[in-house]
């Protein structure tokens, strides 16, 4: 995490971030008014609201992160699109277990990615997978 995803909306693999870019870049203006605050920073913090707000736990976000100065290599991420073989291969491809796609993924239980309720901290995604065979 390093910010660049200021640089980085309208690729394909960031689909849908440009609104609630919006609302923090807003958020941001108005910390910035009071003590300058790094993208990095910003997005970090948001994250840790995002989860306690959800009803998950409290997450200590230390400060002074420094924000990229440039777009990260394209293909880092993968595309929305991708089902569960393509995904695997994805991050097969980058030295990563089918387990750790599966723990990285459990970010979508917060949001609008269609796993049990958007706005509750809570294992909705987990147990869909447990009742699947797409990653066994």
């Amino acid at each position: 995490m390093d910010g660049s995803i200021v640089y980085e909306l309208d690729r394909p693999e960031n689909k849908g971030l440009k609104s609630p870019f919006k609302i923090l870049e807003k958020a941001k203006s108005e910390v910035d008014a009071v003590n300058p605050v790094s993208w990095t920073d910003m997005i970090a913090v948001a994250g840790a609201e995002a989860v306690s707000i959800c009803g998950g736990p409290t997450i200590q976000v230390p400060l002074g992160r420094l924000d990229a100065k440039e777009l990260d290599p394209e293909g880092k991420l993968p595309e929305e699109t991708l089902d569960a073989f393509g995904l695997k291969q994805s991050f097969q491809t980058k030295g990563l277990s089918t387990q750790e796609l599966v723990a990285l993924s459990g970010a979508h239980t917060i949001g609008n990615k269609g796993f049990g309720n958007p706005t509750v901290f809570d294992n909705t995604y987990f147990k869909i997978l447990l009742d699947k065979t797409i990653f066994r």
